[in-house]
This record gives C-alpha cells, structure tokens and sequence, in this order.
C-alpha cells in the first residue's frame, strides 16, 4: 500500500464497514454490540496493514477473518451460569444460521472458524 497508515485505514473503513457491520450483525443481533466489534476490528487495522498488501489477500476476507477472532472472545464470555443466563436471552439465538447448529456448536462456532482458518494458512 503506497498511502499513509491512516489514509489506508479509512479507504478500507469505507469501502468495507458497513458490508462488515452487516457480517456481524448476523452474529450477534445486536447494534450496539456489532459496533463496538466493528470499532475493535478496525482499531486493530493499523498493524494489520502488511496483510492486507499482499498478493491473494481479499481485504473483506481478511477483515472477515479479524472480526471472528474479535468473536470467539464473545462466545468464551459465556462460560459462567450468568452468562448462560444471559445468552438465552440474546436475540440473536434465533439466528438464521446459528439456529441450524446442535446448542452447543452455536456457542462455539467461531473458534471453530478461527481455527479453521489458521490450518487452511499453514497448508
């Protein structure tokens, strides 16, 4: 990337935020919260910037990719019996996608994605 840091951060912000927003969204149905992952993803984008330069790399995928392992950080909250309780009460449990999950991969699936991920970079 031949721009500036902060001149390459906002290309990506708008060109991808919103379809990004959208992406989580879908995870947690939820505004406030998609946004504050949203904002954390992109914090993070100054000293990802060498990924995004090289060959191959699709930038919303990466994007992607950095907003899931934001994700398992809010499935891994979940592990106490309060934070059951409040899961249960996420409307976001009644996902399109998440709903055809067994219970406890819909917990779980961004690890898994996360993980799956990594091994596909290693291959």
């Amino acid at each position: 990337m031949g721009q500036s840091k902060s001149a390459a951060v906002l290309n990506l912000y708008n060109s991808y935020s919103a379809k990004l927003l959208g992406y989580i969204y879908e995870v947690v149905q939820n505004k406030p919260i998609a946004e504050q992952y949203l904002s954390a993803v992109f914090n993070d984008v100054p000293n990802e910037l060498e990924e995004f330069s090289k060959s191959g790399t699709s930038a919303f995928c990466r994007l992607q990719i950095m907003a899931r392992e934001k994700l398992v950080h809010f499935f891994e909250a979940l592990e106490n019996d309060t934070d059951k309780r409040a899961w249960e009460n996420l409307p976001w449990v009644n996902n399109r996608y998440v709903t055809l999950m067994p219970p406890f991969n819909s917990r779980f699936f961004a690890i898994f994605i996360t993980n799956a991920n990594r091994q596909e970079a290693l291959l």
